[in-house]
């Protein structure tokens, strides 16, 4: 009877500490601080890696699609992921601070950590058609992870931005008159684009220049001798 009775209370430990763990979350993971919101406000740089001027810029932008298309972005950078995946983190973070008008679900945040290495686009189920998982992961490899690299989030940020209000502009068939242009001169897009660029061309012109050297070669001997007709006969013979 005793054995019995030692074993249930055992056993409603192990069920009680189990809930503890679950319920207080004790899982070794340290919670991400998510910002307070503020009205005309969309960047939340905790990281404090974005220039001043762009983050002015970029809340000018955002402000400027919000009225015409009432589409909700928020920029946030956070010191760190706390172990967490950046993935589950933005989803969190996202419907935490209920990001796009409530009905709607317009709404996009930018997720990011410089310490972690980690960059994350989360969007709204009204946005999926222009901005699904797949044209998301373009973006960031395209805008913001060459920046990245140089650990510059002024430009990642700033050319995420852009690139994707220009997005969902085209999807609502808006124009927006407060968006710059994405850097492009001297950006690592453009070096590589111009390497291929270069490398196509080449491959091109010795496609043309080879058998054109081979048929002027031939029209201008006119019967003259010269050192690779003779080897040429010599080899006829």
């Amino acid at each position: 009877m005793m054995k019995k009775r030692t074993v249930s209370i055992v056993s409603l430990v192990i069920v009680l500490t189990s809930y503890a763990l679950v319920f207080t979350g004790c899982r070794g993971k340290e919670s991400v601080k998510v910002p307070q919101i503020s009205q005309d406000i969309y960047v939340y740089d905790q990281e404090q890696c974005i220039n001043d001027v762009v983050e002015d810029e970029i809340n000018l932008m955002i402000k400027e699609l919000k009225e015409k298309t009432k589409v909700e972005f928020i920029i946030v950078s956070v010191t760190s992921l706390g172990g967490q995946n950046i993935e589950e983190c933005a989803y969190e973070m996202f419907n935490t601070l209920i990001i796009g008008k409530q009905g709607s679900d317009n709404g996009v945040l930018l997720l990011f950590s410089g310490a972690d290495d980690r960059v994350w686009l989360e969007t709204g189920s009204a946005l999926k058609s222009c901005l699904n998982n797949v044209e998301c992961q373009r973006i960031l490899a395209n805008k913001f992870v060459p920046y990245r690299e140089d650990a510059d989030y002024t430009k990642s940020a700033r050319n995420t931005v852009i690139e994707t209000i220009n997005i969902i502009a085209e999807e609502y068939q808006v124009e927006l008159e407060n968006v710059g242009d994405a850097e492009l001169t001297g950006g690592k897009e453009n070096k590589f684009a111009m390497w291929v660029y270069m490398a196509i061309f080449l491959i091109m012109a010795l496609m043309v220049i080879r058998p054109f050297k081979g048929a002027s070669h031939n029209n201008s001997c006119n019967g003259k001798c010269c050192l690779s007709c003779e080897k040429t006969a010599t080899n006829n013979k």
